[in-house]
Parts: C-alpha cells; sequence; structure tokens
C-alpha cells in the first residue's frame, strides 16, 4: 500500500513536471527531472529559463551583431574596427552614446 502511495506520488510529480516544461517551452526537460528527481526536478524546471525569451530575440546586448558597412561579415555592434576586413566602422546613430 505504501509503495503504491509513492509511486502514485511520483507519477504525478513527473506529470507535474511535464506540464511546468511545457510551459517554459522545455516539456522533455520537465519529464525527465521529474522522473528523475520528483519534487526537486520540478523546482529546476520551473525556475529555469524559459525558451520563449530566446526565441523572441532576446539576446545579451554585447552580443547583438550587425553587418559591417564595407565587407558585409557581422560584426558586434560595439567594435570600432571590423574583424574582417580591418576597417574602421562607426556605430548606427541609435548606439551612439549622447550627453544629456
Amino acid at each position: 500500500m505504501v509503495v503504491l502511495a509513492c509511486v502514485l506520488i511520483w507519477l504525478i510529480l513527473v506529470g507535474v513536471g511535464f506540464l511546468v516544461g511545457t510551459s517554459k517551452g522545455r516539456p522533455v526537460a520537465g519529464l525527465v527531472l521529474g522522473l528523475l528527481l520528483g519534487p526537486i526536478g520540478v523546482g529546476l524546471v520551473a525556475t529555469g529559463p524559459s525558451r520563449s525569451a530566446t526565441r523572441a530575440g532576446w539576446r545579451h546586448p554585447s552580443r547583438a551583431q550587425v553587418m559591417c558597412p564595407w565587407c558585409l561579415e557581422r560584426i558586434p555592434v560595439v567594435a570600432k574596427r571590423c574583424d574582417h576586413c580591418l576597417r574602421p566602422v562607426t556605430p548606427p546613430p541609435a548606439t551612439r552614446l549622447t550627453r544629456t
């Protein structure tokens, strides 16, 4: 009877992990962590990053890239010189810092 109750609780935790993982865009991670770690796995999935944030185009500002006007290769927005053609690159007007 106790073993059956433990198995039932574990299966419920696997289901909850799957549902939480699905809402975060990571259903397999929710299923596996819920199965292997139980309540700890559900907590890890619940507090982990959402995949929808990365799909929406969110990027760290220092990793943003633009096209070099000279060679059309991708370079960081903060670059002052192109890594490929070595020509100086001025940042676009929106990224220039201004004093107020």
